[in-house]
């Protein structure tokens, strides 16, 4: 494949006008062929200031020959019917994640991709951003030893504002962490993750729990902490991350538009260590505002083939960990991997 990709968004609100339509419009490997919205006004609103097809309908979207891939941005419980439909037209797909809401519907998504023949990536965020791409380098490279623990937090207040829109803490921010856990655990060859133990709380009776913690291990013996929360004043979007390793640990700090990785080394400085910032490589580095292009032109080339990113076979692994974790939520035990879950 080559030229710009024409790509069709289907579900559009402020926050995907501004990072995914606002991204594709800068894109060097992507151009905007078309908008889905049940709201015919919005549709023809973004198409006019956009020069792209406006449609209500994603049938509609999908006899466009000038859309190949479909960027699913719609609510969880969607992106399953969508992405096979897309399939089914023909297209590539990019989904957001998590990948779907049970690992039933992730495997059918997976299998309809791999028999249709057609690329397809999920959208996790962090894998274009530089300080969680240098950390994945640094374990690469063995810069710390082999991985003994992983510690990831992921903090934000939104939940704690008075217009808040309710989400589920392990969904909607928990699936990022569960996407660090595999990837860097991959980066370390620390394996998969073989057994997790969870826990949603935070609002009383409600469905939609603004906190998550959860602890896990690995096959290599790497044991995990997460936690995650939405209701956490002082964040915007942030992590703190501690991956300890044999010989030293690596640390990252970010939220939402300030990181800053340190690693430090037994007997560096002192002999238990001392933490030193690490500039990010210049490969790594994008600012703030050039990351919605470059994320995207990322996603096309992952489509393409030309760089690794998550595909629906590793979103499907990230499923597994969701629904292994509300299992143990539900449960209250332990939850091993290789038993079935759905």
């Amino acid at each position: 494949m080559s030229g710009r990709l024409g790509v069709g968004v289907v579900g559009v609100n402020q926050r995907i006008r501004r990072t995914i339509l606002g991204g594709i419009a800068r894109s060097k490997n992507a151009r905007l062929a078309a908008v889905v919205s049940r709201d015919p006004a919005k549709a023809a609103e973004i198409a006019g200031d956009l020069g792209c097809a406006g449609y209500t309908s994603l049938a509609e979207m999908l006899a466009d020959p000038t859309v190949e891939a479909v960027f699913v941005c719609t609510p969880h419980h969607l992106h399953h019917p969508m992405s096979i439909e897309a399939l089914a037209a023909g297209k590539q797909v990019i989904c957001e994640k998590p990948l779907a809401l049970t690992v039933s519907e992730a495997e059918e998504m997976n299998v309809t991709a791999r028999r249709a023949g057609r690329a397809t990536a999920v959208n996790f965020t962090y894998h274009s951003l530089g300080g969680q791409c240098f950390v994945e380098r640094l374990l690469g490279e063995g810069a710390v030893g082999r991985l003994r623990h992983v510690n990831l937090t992921y903090w934000q207040a939104r939940q704690g504002l008075p217009d808040a829109r309710f989400a589920d803490a392990l969904l909607d921010v928990g699936s990022h962490l569960l996407d660090l856990v595999c990837w860097w655990s991959d980066a370390a060859g620390a394996g998969e993750v073989s057994a997790i133990v969870s826990q949603e709380g935070g609002r009383a009776g409600d469905q939609n729990q603004p906190i998550w913690t959860a602890m896990a291990r690995t096959a290599g013996g790497t044991l995990v902490s997460i936690q995650a929360n939405r209701v956490a004043a002082g964040w915007r979007n942030g992590m703190e991350c501690v991956l300890v390793g044999e010989r030293g640990s690596v640390a990252l700090s970010f939220d939402t538009d300030a990181v800053a990785v340190r690693i430090a080394r037994y007997g560096d400085g002192h002999p238990e260590g001392v933490f030193q910032v690490i500039p990010l490589p210049a490969d790594l580095q994008v600012t703030y505002q050039e990351f919605p292009s470059y994320h995207v032109d990322r996603l096309v080339a992952g489509l393409r083939g030309e760089i690794a990113f998550p595909d629906f076979g590793y979103g499907l692994r990230v499923q597994r960990l969701i629904a292994a974790a509300q299992a143990s939520s539900r449960e209250h035990h332990w939850v091993e991997l290789n038993q079935e879950l759905t």
